[in-house]
């Protein structure tokens, strides 16, 4: 039987500074435990903990014949890496890649990248599971690979419909300690009985895919369309690591919590039922709550909300594609506040269409509002997969052999610099509205222009800006 290696990334956050959930990837632990079921022993081995001396180590050590690695666009490049250094160590190794980068850009990257041998485009289960049996690729579907010189993409694969069918991720191999990194409750701060400032926090995915297809995202690519698990299963996981890791501490990471209403009030009836407290977070979008489901997510113990707002201007939103109308988001968060909860507004600016009036429109939305937290991305990033992506593709801003340089990401910038973008962010941030010409806004905002222009004469004269070295490990956010 073949002897099978996941691997997450170490440095993943690749020098920039993105919002990444620095825990296990809950992927490959998925992975892991549907290998499992048929009698495969896989190995995980964390980046965030171990570094890159860990992940040699370990492939000298175990010797697998299949090393699998995952990649989101931004961190592509520390995927790479690892696979050359798979292939440094015995180049008989099979490579494979998953993840939403490679399952956009499969083509390219089996085009340059010769230490990539196979691609599994989509859910990963099956595929990885077909691979590791040793049935011929040629009958494997949802893969791409090369053959005699030659890049052969296979048709889609059927997607899994019950999730249920898929184990437990295998939580057995993931270091808990590490997760006390990411609780940034306040001291003393007790929710359902339970001091989360001293808990650690225990990420869960309860679904795939999201009812929505904004312009932005790109989940849709990979997920087709969206699946929950039953609410016994999902409360079955957090059970057992209640029980065996004494874990009470959630955050969920779906993209849409609560898309499935009915679902969504199950799983409280069970947590209730199991007499389970515990303290979690959410998030979803703006119209997928109501009063009686809020109640009820309260009160067995969710307490903070993360609404997908992204922008105060019901211009902005529809040119996004969220389908969603301005005043009932309003008027739904509100509620969540009056109910009790701490509400965490995800807010995007730069996107297409966006000026000073709608940046300040939803100046004027969140002061209204008055979230606990905002969320603010400094411009919106460009991914393939997404009509945003196509849009700049179109006007020139980018095209795909941007992907094979070391630049992580590209933010949209075909109608604001990105000081101007910093400039709109730090409105959201400080709630305070932006002067309504241009120029005076340069004026207020004078230290991301001065800072933009040092950075490109910096740039231009071969002078690298210094950064801090980070440690082995997970990096705090």
């Amino acid at each position: 039987m073949k002897k099978v290696l996941l691997v997450n990334p170490p440095e993943m956050t690749q020098g920039v500074n993105l919002t990444i959930f620095p825990g296990p990837s809950i992927g490959l632990l998925w992975l892991v435990s549907y290998l499992r079921q048929y009698g495969f022993v896989p190995h995980f081995v964390d980046g965030w903990e171990i570094g890159w001396s860990g992940i040699e180590d370990k492939i000298i050590n175990f010797q697998p014949d299949i090393v699998g690695v995952t990649a989101i666009s931004a961190l592509r490049h520390k995927a790479f890496k690892v696979a050359e250094i798979a292939k440094r160590i015995n180049p008989n190794i099979v490579v494979v890649m998953g993840g939403i980068h490679a399952t956009i850009m499969w083509k390219q990257v089996l085009e340059n990248y010769p230490s990539i041998d196979i691609v599994v485009r989509g859910e990963g289960e099956v595929s990885l599971l077909e691979i590791a049996q040793g049935k011929p690729l040629n009958e494997i579907d949802g893969i791409s690979y090369r053959n005699n010189g030659q890049i052969i993409c296979n048709k889609d694969r059927e997607l899994i419909h019950n999730l249920d069918d898929i184990p437990l991720p295998a939580w057995d191999l993931n270091n808990f300690s590490v997760l006390a990194s990411v609780n940034d409750a306040k001291e003393g701060e007790i929710i359902n009985g339970i001091d989360v400032s001293k808990e650690l926090v225990a990420p869960i995915i309860s679904s795939r895919g999201c009812i929505g297809k904004c312009n932005f995202c790109s989940t849709w690519v990979t997920w087709k369309y969206s699946r929950c698990r039953s609410p016994e299963n999902i409360v079955d996981e957090l059970e057992y690591l209640y029980n065996k890791y004494n874990i009470k501490h959630f955050k969920f990471l779906d993209d849409a919590f609560s898309m499935d209403r009915n679902i969504t009030m199950k799983f409280c009836d069970e947590l209730e039922k199991r007499k389970m407290r515990i303290a979690f977070a959410a998030q979803t979008r703006g119209d997928l709550i109501d009063q009686e489901l809020l109640e009820r997510l309260y009160s067995v113990g969710h307490y903070i909300l993360l609404i997908g707002v992204e922008s105060g201007s019901q211009k902005i939103l529809d040119i996004m594609r969220k389908n969603i109308d301005l005043n009932k988001l309003k008027e739904n968060i509100l509620m969540a506040k009056r109910i009790g909860f701490k509400i965490n507004e995800l807010l995007i600016v730069g996107n297409i269409g966006e000026t000073i009036d709608t940046i300040n429109e939803t100046v004027e939305f969140v002061k209204q509002t008055e979230p606990d937290t905002t969320s603010v991305g400094h411009g919106l990033m460009l991914f393939p997969g997404t009509s945003v992506y196509q849009h700049a593709k179109k006007v020139g801003l980018i095209n795909d052999d941007f992907w094979l340089s070391e630049i992580p990401y590209m933010m949209y910038t075909y109608e604001h610099s990105e000081a101007m973008l910093h400039s709109f962010a730090h409105a959201l941030y400080n709630r305070k509205r932006l002067p309504n010409s241009k120029p005076m806004v340069i004026l207020e905002n004078q230290r991301f222009f001065v800072r933009s222009i040092t950075n490109k004469l910096s740039k231009a004269i071969g002078i690298k800006k210094k950064r801090k070295k980070g440690i082995k490990g997970y990096y705090p956010r």
